[in-house]
């Protein structure tokens, strides 16, 4: 099994190198720290991560959120948030964004390293899933083009055309 990827945006340094000591701790590959929305998009970008850990309050024009929004309309990584707000207006912000998961920090290993476990198996279904779909559509766009019965004589094979004529 490969590495998984994970980029983390939050703009508290501290908090970003315990996050990622303990990610590399747990066998994952954290492919950047970003503490801006700009930083995030373009490291997305450039390493393609498996999973995005993003705090809502970073540096810059945009937050989290709207970052969050940007990556997954570009890439579809998935996002968890992993922010201090707790606020109903962050959280109904956060939610209309598809993102994976909301975990309140300061979040501990016990509780992070079990949720992105299911995050990214989540996620790997639903680009199995997806793959799966298109050839199903693929195969049904086929059968179409077959569909009805074909009726063949017995004795000598022929096939009767719409008309009644073999």
């Amino acid at each position: 099994m490969k590495q998984q990827k994970i980029l983390i945006v939050e703009d508290e340094w501290l908090i970003a190198d315990e996050l990622q000591a303990n990610l590399e701790g747990a066998g994952y590959k954290v492919v950047g720290i970003a503490s801006s929305g700009k930083e995030a998009v373009a490291l997305a970008t450039e390493q393609q991560p498996d999973l995005v850990l993003m705090d809502i309050v970073i540096k810059g024009d945009i937050d989290g959120v709207e970052t969050a929004v940007l990556i997954r309309d570009q890439f579809d990584i998935p996002i968890i948030y992993l922010t201090a707000y707790v606020d109903k207006e962050t959280i109904v912000r956060a939610r209309g964004t598809g993102a994976s998961s909301y975990v309140v920090k300061p979040a501990r290993n016990h509780q992070l390293i079990p949720m992105i476990e299911i995050v990214l198996a989540k996620a790997e279904t639903e680009r199995k899933n997806n793959k799966l779909l298109e050839e199903l559509q693929a195969a049904h766009e086929q059968i179409k083009i077959l569909q009805g019965t074909l009726p063949i004589c017995a004795s000598c094979k022929k096939i009767r055309d719409d008309d009644g004529y073999w």
